[in-house]
C-alpha cells in the first residue's frame, strides 16, 4: 500500500476499527470491523470494500472486486476465519485460466472417430492455451472459513465453461474447478479441471475418466455398427458369389451341350459332304462307262421302261404291292451300287 489510514474507536462499549487504504494502481480497500464480548468470547462484524489480485493463483489470474460484510467469533486469527460468515457481491475483470486449450479440445472431440483421436483430443486440451472469461458480477459466500463465488461462465464451440472459485481462508488454500461441458457431437459427462494448494504452488488434476468412458463406449458402439455392417456386407458378397457361380456354372454347361450339338452338326456335315463327294464320283464313272460305251445307255433304258410299264399293269389291275415277277429272265439284274438305275461296271 502508499499510504494506510487506520482508526479504533469506541462506540456503546464496542471497540470499533476503521482501515482504508489505497493501493498501487488499483481501487482503494476499505475494511470495518466492531468488536464486543458475547459470552467472555470476542465477537467481530466486518465490511470488507476492495479489489482483490489473483494474480498469485497461476495459472489463475485477474482482478476481483469483492463488497461484502460478516461475523466472525474467536480468540485467534485461526478461529475468527474458521467462524467467518459472509454475504456480499463481486466484479470480475480480465479473469483467465492459462494452459488449458478447451477451444481446440471441443473442435476434436467433434471429429472423434477412433481411440487414437479421442487421445489426441485430451492431449490437446493439456496444451498451452487460455481461458479468458467476460466481466461479470456474481455473488460471494463465506461459511465456515470457506470463501466460495458465483461461477463464471465462457462459452466455446459446441458447449460451455465454467470456473468455481473457492478458497479456504484458515488454510489459505486455493480449490477451485475448471469444468468443461460439451454438448456437441452429444451431451457429454463434463471435465474437471481442479487447482488446488497455497498460493504459488497451485497444482492441476484433471478428471475425466466418465467423459473419456462415455465417449470411448460411443466408439466402440460405432466399431461394432461398423463390425456389424461389414459382416453383411460380407454375407452379401458370399451371397452374390455363391449366385455368380451357379450361373456361371449353367453358363458353362449350356456352352458344352451347345459345343457338343456343334461338334455333332460339324461331323454330320463332313458325313454328308464325304457322301456328296463320294456320289459325284460314282456319277463321274458312270458318265465317264456311258462315254465309253453308248450302248449302256440303251440297254439301261429299256430296263427302266420294262419296269415302269410293269408298274402301270399292276396299278392299273388294283394291285396292292407290286407281284413277283417269276420270268426275270428277259430283264437286267439290278445292281445296289447302281447309281440312278445305272450300273456301275467292275
Amino acid at each position: 500500500t502508499k499510504d494506510a489510514a487506520f482508526g479504533v474507536k469506541s462506540v456503546d462499549g464496542k471497540r470499533v476499527m476503521s482501515f482504508l487504504s489505497e493501493t498501487q494502481g488499483r481501487k482503494p480497500v476499505k475494511l470495518e470491523a466492531e468488536l464486543s464480548n458475547e459470552n467472555f468470547v470476542p465477537a467481530i462484524k466486518f465490511k470488507f470494500d476492495g479489489p482483490v489480485a489473483l494474480n498469485s493463483l497461476n495459472p489463475i489470474s485477474g482482478n476481483l472486486h469483492l463488497n461484502m460484510s460478516g461475523k466472525a467469533t474467536g480468540l485467534d486469527v485461526s478461529q475468527i476465519l474458521t467462524s467467518a460468515e459472509a454475504t456480499g457481491t463481486f466484479q470480475s475483470s480480465s479473469i483467465s485460466v492459462s494452459g488449458v486449450d478447451v477451444t481446440k479440445f471441443s473442435e476434436l472431440v467433434q471429429a472423434v472417430k477412433t481411440d487414437t483421436d479421442l487421445r489426441g483430443a485430451l492431449n490437446a486440451l493439456e496444451q498451452n492455451g487460455v481461458v479468458q472469461f467476460e466481466p461479470a458480477n456474481g455473488a460471494v459466500f463465506v461459511s465456515n472459513g470457506e470463501l466460495k463465488l458465483s461461477q463464471l461462465d465462457h462459452q466455446i464451440p459446441g458447449g460451455a465453461t465454467q470456473l468455481a472459485l473457492e478458497a479456504d481462508l484458515n488454510a489459505r488454500t486455493l480449490a477451485s474447478a475448471l469444468t468443461i461441458r460439451l454438448r456437441e457431437p452429444k451431451t457429454l459427462p463434463p471435465i474437471e479441471i481442479i487447482y488446488s494448494g497455497h498460493p504459488g504452488q497451485i497444482q492441476r488434476t484433471i478428471r475425466s475418466s466418465a467423459f473419456a468412458s462415455e465417449l470411448g463406449f460411443d466408439i466402440l458402439a460405432r466399431d461394432m455398427q461398423e463390425l456389424e455392417r461389414v459382416q453383411q456386407e460380407q454375407i452379401r458378397l458370399e451371397q452374390e458369389e455363391a449366385l455368380q457361380q451357379a450361373m456361371d456354372a449353367e453358363k458353362f454347361a449350356a456352352f458344352q451341350a451347345q459345343r457338343a450339338e456343334l461338334r455333332l452338326r460339324a461331323r454330320e456335315l463332313r458325313v454328308h459332304a464325304d457322301l456328296r463327294t463320294k456320289t459325284e464320283r460314282k456319277r463321274q464313272q458312270v458318265l465317264e462307262q456311258l462315254l465309253r460305251d453308248p450302248s449302256l445307255i440303251a440297254s439301261n433304258e429299256l430296263d427302266r421302261r420294262r419296269r415302269e410299264n410293269e408298274v402301270h399293269i399292276l396299278t392299273a389291275n388294283g394291285a396292292s404291292s407290286p407281284a413277283v415277277i417269276s420270268d426275270n429272265s428277259s430283264l437286267t439284274p439290278l445292281n445296289f451300287n447302281d447309281v440312278d438305275g445305272v450300273p456301275v461296271q467292275p
